[in-house]
């Protein structure tokens, strides 16, 4: 997921609520985490999904990364949508990516695992002056998080952005695991397409122009209580994620993707 920042000022009912979900699990209980320490990155991470879920707001800024560009000709530009659709039905059914860009998504996933820990891998997406699609600053993040770097050059726009989801054996191994409410809610502040490559399987949401203009932390909370109350019946992380997410883009009126191999299908309607 990318990585996120508490929006200021803070909503205080949202920072109590978030130190208590981590209190018990700092050493000694209670200390406060270091914003900067690998050791605090996953409580970091529980901190946030807490603060969210309990009304805060984040922004998403920029993580800085040396660029790798990959250049796809007009002629291979497939069908990645680069506007939004009117609404659910008249987004388009399929998603197609450039031979190139699946490829340098799909890299990014295989270079996911650096001595078999997880690290999210992933970049923008523009289209140039010439309708050229382009990869553009892919890099590396944490185990749990990518904020992708949205600098780009003259003339071009940001068409979408991509990342991983890798899980180590640590982790339980899994591959297929959809979008994360954050995602969701990065794709909607940003009004743009958001992919993950998970391994097996590839996704893409987007919003549309019917999705209602309301704060990104609903979002994800409502993604966040799908996700819980699939879990609890019994469903996998896959289809708990995946669910999750299809019950937030019918909800919000936003178009969701499943795939695999740069060729997504339209599930959410």
């Amino acid at each position: 997921m990318p990585n996120r920042r508490a929006k200021r000022p803070l909503k205080q009912e949202a920072v109590t609520a978030a130190n208590q979900a981590v209190r018990d699990k700092t050493s000694p209980p209670g200390r406060s985490l270091d914003p900067d320490s690998p050791e605090d990155a996953a409580l970091r991470t529980q901190w946030m999904d807490a603060y969210i879920a309990a009304g805060g707001e984040t922004d998403d800024p920029p993580t800085p990364t040396k660029p790798a560009d990959v250049v796809v000709p007009c002629a291979s530009a497939g069908t990645m949508p680069t506007s939004a659709a009117k609404d659910c039905p008249d987004a388009p059914k399929t998603v197609t990516l450039p031979p190139d860009v699946n490829k340098a998504i799909q890299d990014g996933y295989k270079a996911s695992f650096p001595k078999g820990k997880s690290q999210e891998h992933g970049g923008t997406l523009v289209k140039d002056s010439k309708g050229n699609i382009k990869v553009v600053n892919a890099g590396s993040g944490t185990s749990g998080t990518f904020s992708p770097n949205r600098t780009v050059g003259k003339g071009e726009t940001i068409v979408g952005t991509y990342h991983t989801h890798p899980y180590d054996k640590s982790e339980g191994g899994h591959t297929g695991v959809s979008f994360s409410g954050a995602d969701i809610a990065y794709a909607h502040y940003y009004k743009e397409p958001i992919y993950v490559d998970a391994g097996d399987k590839q996704f893409m949401i987007t919003g549309t122009k019917s999705t209602p203009n309301v704060p990104h932390a609903e979002i994800s909370s409502a993604w966040d209580k799908e996700f819980k109350k699939l879990l609890k019946s019994g469903k996998s992380m896959q289809d708990a994620s995946a669910g999750a997410t299809n019950a937030v883009a019918q909800k919000y009126n936003m178009a969701y993707y499943e795939g695999k191999n740069g060729t997504l299908k339209k599930v959410s309607c």
